[in-house]
């Protein structure tokens, strides 16, 4: 929701608090939150964190998929 409003950096904060329970979901919105702030490098390795958690891209909701596609257009992947 934070993200939405264009409050980046609270939504940066919000994640990071809620990472305290891990998920790939919570790292793949930590990466979109990330790389809408220009933190490329930050947002690359949550991707891969949550790359690493298991995240199948078939399984995620509709806009967590066009977050994912919007984070790898921003890395340029």
């Amino acid at each position: 929701v934070l993200l939405a409003a264009g409050k980046g950096q609270e939504a940066i904060a919000d994640l990071k608090e809620a990472l305290l329970v891990p998920t790939a979901t919570k790292y793949l919105h930590l990466a979109a939150a990330l790389a809408s702030q220009d933190q490329l490098d930050a947002a690359r390795q949550a991707l891969a964190e949550a790359k690493r958690r298991g995240f199948v891209t078939r399984q995620l909701s509709a806009s967590d998929q066009q977050r994912l596609r919007a984070i790898e257009a921003s890395l340029g992947e």
